[in-house]
């Protein structure tokens, strides 16, 4: 049984290695994959992509070792044009060391592999601080507290009383195994004294055992642990996002369409222009025309006999005389002898 199980895995990887490679036979040169790195949180773009213009992403991200995935989920409906979308999913609780990006979609008729970027992941330093300001009423006991969580230090102080001004500066760094840390108070002096509650929190560190000596071992040598390499369960997604579409195209497509139809004006809402698509099926005279919410024309964006095939156009939120309109509701009408349909439109300012 072990062994089924072994050649199963075995044939599991293998297969996922020729996915990789077979898919990065169509490798998109126009877009950009880059990694930011800002204190502890990791961000990862991809920049000036091309898909269908109705695309409604979902970001999806695994993390095997020194590989990290970051999936493209599409679960929007399909139009007959393109846009350009720019997306990024940014998280926190990686390991320190080197990494590979790749990146990959599901929408099937553009490419499964996207591309590839590298990065390392080492910047040590202050992640956050606190200061609690003057505590006047506390007692003037003095002691530190240390706390680990990922691959981060958190230094708790109950500072003796200290200058009223007090405008900490924090600085930390690693020697061999010992990690020093020192304060400086960089405010203009003041004539009184009182008690703080600062905090400070460092990292990342790699996993291991710690000595920290901080102000030169005033509190002694106190010694921490960073506990072994995390999991992708220990990874937190902060935040993702796709951002509007922006040049819009239609979408290359030789099959006539089967129906008229007026599609989703996109994106929406939009500023400072919008793209409105159509289908025509056959010969026949069309009108597309926007009205505002009173059932007032505002302009009318074409007037004529159109031949089988996808269109589009765009309106910049102006009217028939070149005056901007005002942000508010208004209705894409589209008229032939058989079809007529209403799409809304949102326009901010």
């Amino acid at each position: 049984m072990t062994t089924f199980i072994q050649r199963g895995l075995e044939m599991k990887n293998s297969l996922f290695i020729l996915f990789i490679f077979l898919s990065q036979l169509s490798y998109p040169q126009s877009d950009s994959i880059y990694v930011t790195i800002e204190q502890d949180t990791i961000t990862i773009w991809h920049t000036n992509s091309t898909r269908n213009c109705c695309s409604l992403f979902e970001l999806e991200l695994n993390i095997m070792d020194s590989l990290i995935v970051m999936t493209e989920v599409d679960t929007g409906e399909y139009c007959f044009c393109e846009c350009h979308f720019d997306f990024h999913i940014a998280f926190t609780g990686l390991n320190p060391g080197s990494y590979v990006v790749d990146v990959f979609g599901t929408d099937s008729i553009y490419p499964l592999y996207w591309g590839s970027t590298s990065f390392t992941y080492e910047t040590f330093g202050i992640i956050n601080q606190d200061n609690s300001g003057c505590l006047g009423s506390r007692d003037d006991t003095s002691f530190i507290e240390i706390s680990t969580n990922n691959n981060n230090m958190a230094l708790f102080w109950n500072t003796p009383r200290m200058n009223c001004c007090l405008e900490e500066f924090w600085d930390g760094w690693l020697s061999a195994d010992t990690f020093h840390v020192s304060l400086s108070d960089t405010g203009p002096p003041c004539d009184c004294i009182c008690p703080f509650e600062l905090s400070a929190t460092f990292g990342p560190f790699t996993p291991g055992n710690y000595i920290l000596d901080f102000q030169d071992g005033e509190f002694g040598y106190p010694g921490f642990t960073i506990g072994g390499r995390n999991t992708f369960d220990d990874i937190t997604i902060l935040h993702q996002e796709q951002s509007d579409c922006y040049s819009v195209a239609i979408h290359s497509n030789n099959n006539t369409p089967d129906q008229f139809k007026l599609h989703s004006p996109y994106p929406n809402p939009f500023n400072p222009s919008g793209s409105i698509v159509y289908d025509i099926q056959n010969t026949a005279p069309v009108s597309i025309t926007i009205y505002n919410l009173l059932g007032g024309m505002v302009i009318e964006l074409v007037d004529e006999v159109k031949t089988p095939g996808t269109y589009q156009i765009a309106w910049d939120g102006r009217n028939a005389l070149g005056q901007s309109m005002a942000s508010g509701i208004y209705f894409v009408n589209m008229a032939t002898q058989k079809y007529r349909s209403t799409q809304k439109v949102l326009l901010l300012r």
